[in-house]
């Protein structure tokens, strides 16, 4: 006989409209029938949404005031990004509405999920907090044991109150209760699901993978077979990207598509360019290292050849091979 499978619940205030890819989210949602989300949120509701997927109808207003209220917060919440910090009280602020689910946690709605079940292993859920980042709380989804300790255990740090007090984002949902726990009760894995700048790929580089690939609850990318537990497109929807400047990224039928091809152009059909998109990335990558001065071709201080440009090229072929 299987073992049970621990219950989560994830909670998700969320206000304002929902993003371009909405309904991609919550398909991938779907597709994990055994986690449930919570939405609190003044959007409408999606009339195909899965089962699995429940929303609360409530303003931001009224959310805040209410979170205010039960939490003895004297601060208003005025930006909805601050959400983020709440999340160190939502055990107790949700406290009702965790009951009887072994797990509760938050996520972030810029992802497409993979089988989540198949990371969340027996071994992972023995732990009292369990995140996908080795350097810190994962926001785009981390979870916590449901028990009264990890529920109040943010009231121990002594800085909740004097945190909300700030007007912006304080990042307190990063690094959370863990002073806290002994490090044998929590989880920190580096999943390599949420590319970003300033993290190291696999392979020591800060150059992850240029395309990622959704397709009916599973998630691969251009730089190797394995299957992720998810896609944070975090970094390319934010500063670093093409996103902000184009008027659409979506260019598909979200409802019907079953596979998803994700680029820092937006959401495409399928993969069929996948391994041309990334050759040619490859190749522009090593000729961004090299410039021309006069007649002479430069990379660094050095004069270069083109034989050179050819070995780097070869070299970089040869890494997204081996990845």
């Amino acid at each position: 006989m299987g073992a049970v499978r621990q219950s989560i619940l994830i909670l998700m205030p969320y206000f304002g409209r929902w993003p371009e890819w909405s309904e991609l989210f919550f398909r991938s949602c779907g597709f994990n029938s055994s986690i449930e989300w919570l939405f609190l949120t003044d959007c409408p509701v999606p009339a195909d949404a899965p089962k699995n997927v429940r929303f609360v109808k409530i303003s931001f207003a009224d959310f805040c005031r209410d979170a205010c209220a039960k939490l003895g917060l004297k601060s208003p919440i005025t930006n909805p990004y601050k959400l983020c910090d709440l999340r160190l009280a939502f055990g107790e602020l949700f406290e009702k509405e965790i009951s009887g689910y072994d797990y509760f946690g938050y996520g972030d709605v810029d992802v497409l999920f993979g089988d989540l079940r198949r990371f969340l292993t027996p071994e992972v859920l023995s732990h009292d907090v369990v995140s996908f980042h080795d350097f810190g709380l994962s926001g785009f989804f981390c979870l916590y044991r449901n028990t009264a300790e990890i529920r109040g255990a943010y009231k121990k740090l002594g800085t909740f109150e004097g945190l909300m007090a700030k007007p912006e984002y304080a990042r307190g949902d990063e690094e959370g209760i863990l002073p806290l726990l002994p490090k044998e009760r929590v989880y920190l894995r580096e999943y390599y699901c949420s590319p970003f700048p300033l993290i190291k790929w696999k392979d020591g580089s800060f150059e992850g993978p240029k395309e990622w690939y959704w397709r009916e609850g599973s998630v691969r990318n251009s730089f190797d077979a394995e299957e992720y537990m998810c896609f944070h497109f975090f970094a390319w929807k934010s500063r670093w990207n093409h996103w902000r400047k184009s008027k659409r990224v979506v260019h598909l039928d979200q409802r019907a598509e079953k596979e998803v091809r994700i680029n820092a152009l937006g959401f495409h059909r399928g993969s069929s360019k996948s391994a041309l998109y990334d050759l040619r990335h490859r190749i522009a990558s090593v000729g961004a290292s090299y410039r021309i001065e006069g007649r002479r071709l430069k990379k660094g201080a050095h004069d270069a050849s083109l034989g050179e440009i050819m070995s780097d090229i070869g070299k970089q072929l040869k890494r997204g091979r081996a990845q």
